[in-house]
């Protein structure tokens, strides 16, 4: 099972997915639709949508299949719900739930997470660029030997070495906004859709605006947009928001912290490494303002002016961005370790 938006599907999807496919040897891979992702801004394209251009874009792959499941029912879409449903379909057959390395820092943050792996195996494509750490509530799970996890129907974790595919739904939807080519990136029967209705069209003008890692614009304060009324998310969406805002602002080594038990200002702290004070900048602003028009509002900020570690506070999430020799000063993720603080407190009972 391959899930996710899919807005648009592109071919980093579809090469990525079909290597992994020739070299485990899977049977079938069922790419199931989130219709209504409950961690993330709803997509652009209409459930209609985006499910017509994932049934193009499979048309030449017999053994991929696109799944509804999600599409049909009528709440939120939640992995292990639609774990449990094959499960329940395919009692005896090994199930494997293929997901991409950069989103395994928040995997404990997913609903009922605990519960996957008594369902499933899990999959881990390594993708190029972004770190290759396994979530360490999965550490005990993993595995090398692939033909030992395909003879078992769930609970081991693999890594899979994915190849460099460089593309990515936000980059296509963006260049379309600026009428930038992408047909390079896209199956030829996707964007000829995509052209037909209109989609990603942004009334607004082009932004002349550049992604790379030492070169990302802050936007102006004249064109942000901080009229959108407050929404109540929970931590767990906070984090889920607030990762997918970084990546795309091209944040590197993200990581996420559940302190929870051990701190009482937050549930989870956020770190991520800018690789230049221009960059630093252009995390946390680009940032704090695209989550502000999401409805998911900061209630401070520290070291704007900075050039060296900038703070967002989001009431449940602090977000810390850093640059590497700063980050590697203070090792935050060592000092915020759940099990570190509470062995500290233990000694200090003692004494």
């Amino acid at each position: 099972m391959f899930g996710g938006t899919f807005d648009p599907i592109h071919l980093g999807h579809i090469q990525t997915v079909a290597a992994l496919q020739k070299d485990l040897k899977i049977d079938q891979i069922r790419w199931v639709l989130s219709a209504q992702p409950p961690h993330r801004e709803q997509p652009q394209a209409s459930i209609e949508q985006r499910l017509s251009m994932l049934e193009i874009a499979l048309v030449d792959f017999p053994n991929m299949v696109s799944d509804d499941i999600e599409v049909r029912r009528d709440k939120a879409s939640y992995t292990i719900d639609t774990l449990i449903h094959f499960r329940q379909s395919y009692p005896e057959a090994s199930i494997n739930l293929i997901v991409g390395s950069d989103i395994m820092a928040s995997f404990n943050s997913w609903h009922r997470y605990e519960e996957i792996l008594n369902v499933a195996n899990i999959i881990v494509m390594h993708r190029a660029g972004y770190p290759n750490d396994i979530n360490p509530v999965l550490q005990d799970a993993i595995t090398e030997d692939w033909s030992e996890v395909i003879k078992t129907a769930f609970g081991n974790v693999f890594v899979y070495a994915a190849p460099p595919v460089p593309i990515s739904a936000t980059q296509i939807r963006k260049a379309i906004a600026k009428a930038s080519d992408v047909q390079d990136s896209l199956n030829p029967d996707v964007y000829e859709f995509i052209q037909q209705n209109h989609l990603y069209v942004s009334a607004k003008s082009p932004e002349k605006q550049t992604e790379t890692h030492e070169n990302i614009m802050i936007e102006s304060p004249v064109q942000a947009d901080f009229s959108a009324a407050p929404i109540q998310f929970d931590s767990e969406q906070q984090v889920q928001m607030i990762v997918e805002s970084l990546e795309d602002n091209k944040a590197l080594d993200i990581k996420v912290l559940n302190i929870s038990e051990v701190a009482s200002f937050a549930d989870y702290m956020v770190v991520a490494t800018g690789t230049s004070s221009t960059h630093l900048r252009a995390i946390s602003g680009n940032t704090v303002r695209e989550l502000s028009r999401k409805g998911l509002k900061s209630i401070g900020e520290e070291g704007l002016d900075s050039n060296e570690w900038v703070l967002a506070d989001f009431g449940d999430v602090v977000v810390h961005v850093m640059r590497q020799e700063v980050r590697e000063l203070y090792d935050l993720e060592k000092l915020w370790d759940p099990e570190v603080r509470k062995a500290l407190a233990e000694e200090s009972k003692k004494s």
